[in-house]
């Protein structure tokens, strides 16, 4: 009941403005009922310090009468006691409003745009109701969406040339590929897991052996409780490390960004997303420093059996404690200039190219992405659809847990955006593409980012990391 005000209190100067006249409607009520202080206190004393006179006048009768000053006096006390309690709740409540509000409208330092975005590029929707970023994406709009029944997970498919034209993507409904500009570098399809990858062969050389120097990634953190759960525990846990190792006499520099959104409670599901990023830095990283191969089916195989590691330690605790908890997962690995990227849930991992704007990697395990899959919704509805905070697929909910997975090929000044719900729901795509395109800096784009959340409404706990390769 008290969350729910809060949230009402939050919604518009109007709602603040009438709470505030009925406060002083109160008061002004029960000042004109029972004087401040209550006269009923005066009458106490009064009664009180005559009381050895009315008893030897009236006996029983003073004492009834005094017992009925006692209690008036109680009840006043209760009454203007309870009132000003709300009323310094309420005080506090609004000067921390007023203060995350300050924040939000106070302009963070920007440097000059360093160009317009070009009239011809247009950002991706959210999938799975896939567009393209080219010279003919808003003619392919207008053609008629054929959406057919698929599986709730990608099947892998192999990377679409770029200079092949309206070619249909497998395993996305109504996903058409058109010709590319030429000075543009593509964004392939992305390979995703639909089963445990293939036996490891010793010797495979890996592919990310391109780089001429050790350079590490440029990278921006932003973590917040949100306006609404601002006198709660944030459920969100996130991890940004950066590294170097050796690898066939080369300097290989590697990164793991994890992002989890804690479900069962604000102590369960903290402690969940805790455990899950903890599970994740030990295995990976450990696998990566400590093995004799980094090939792709390698890296792959260490991501998701960090994933599964962290599922089966979130079950052990939740048995231990007796109760439900569980959380989602969005985790990349970087190694050189490629990256390895898995999921469970509904936390997000975006890739934003210039020349093509930006591209949602994972795929949300949520009620309301199966519908759009399907037809039944549009993307845009999906929003404010009731059923928009359930997923079908998590960490801590069962023995066994699927993971999709995700490889592809990075450019230099290519972003990668790791985020939980708390960003993605109040900040639309084409708003995060507007705000990467226009800061090159990673720490002020996640600042901004990070504010658009909380000027969005901030109704949920709010975890991004924004990744740049220089």
């Amino acid at each position: 009941m008290l969350e729910a005000l809060k949230r009402l209190y939050t919604r518009s100067s109007v709602i603040r403005f009438l709470s505030w006249l009925l406060v002083v409607a109160v008061v002004s009520f029960l000042w004109y009922l029972s004087g401040l202080p209550p006269r009923s206190w005066f009458l106490l004393v009064q009664y009180s310090s005559a009381f050895s006179q009315h008893w030897q006048e009236q006996q029983l009768l003073a004492v009834s009468q005094f017992l009925l000053f006692l209690g008036a006096s109680l009840i006043w006390l209760c009454v203007w006691g309870a009132l000003l309690w709300c009323l310094w709740k309420l005080l506090v409540f609004h000067w921390q409003f007023s203060r995350q509000q300050r924040k939000q409208e106070k302009p963070p330092e920007e440097k000059p745009p360093k160009k317009e975005v070009p009239p011809r590029a247009s950002f991706v929707p959210v999938p799975p109701r896939a567009s393209t970023q080219l010279d003919d994406a808003e003619a392919e709009e207008k053609r008629p969406m054929q959406t057919h029944h698929t599986s709730l997970r990608r099947h892998q498919v192999q990377p679409i040339e770029s200079n092949e034209a309206d070619v249909p993507v497998k395993g996305r409904s109504s996903a058409v590929v058109t010709q590319r500009p030429e000075s543009a570098v593509a964004i392939y399809e992305i390979p995703t897991k639909p089963a445990r990858p293939v036996s490891l062969q010793a010797g495979t050389r890996p592919t990310f052996l391109r780089i001429a120097s050790v350079r590490p990634l440029e990278v921006g953190v932003g973590w917040n409780t949100g306006i609404t759960r601002m006198r709660s525990p944030n459920e969100d846990s996130l991890i940004a490390l950066q590294s170097t190792c050796t690898y066939q006499d080369q300097l290989i520099p590697f990164a793991l960004f994890v992002v989890a959104d804690g479900m069962g409670g604000h102590e369960n599901g903290r402690e969940a997303s805790r455990i899950a990023i903890q599970s994740m830095m030990h295995t990976v990283l450990q696998s990566v420093v400590m093995g004799k191969e980094l090939s792709d089916n390698f890296l792959t195989e260490v991501l998701i059996d960090g994933v599964e590691w962290a599922n089966n330690a979130i079950l052990e605790c939740a048995l231990q404690w007796g109760c439900s908890m569980g959380t989602t997962l969005t985790a990349a690995l970087i190694v050189g200039m490629k990256a390895y990227l898995v999921n469970v849930g509904d936390s997000r991992a975006y890739l934003f190219r210039e020349g093509f704007g930006l591209r949602q990697i994972t795929q949300d395990h949520s009620i309301v992405a199966s519908l759009v899959a399907l037809g039944e919704i549009t993307p845009d509805e999906m929003y404010t659809h009731p059923e928009r905070n359930k997923i079908y697929r998590s960490l801590g909910c069962e023995e066994h847990v699927d993971v999709d997975w995700f490889m592809l090929d990075l450019q230099e000044q290519d972003v990668l955006l790791l985020c939980s719900d708390g960003l993605w729901e109040m900040v639309r795509d084409n708003d995060i593409a507007r705000i990467l395109y226009r800061y090159d800096d990673p720490v002020a784009a996640s600042d901004l980012l990070l504010r658009s959340a909380l000027k969005g409404g901030g109704k949920d706990n709010i975890s991004l990391i924004v990744a740049r390769v220089p």
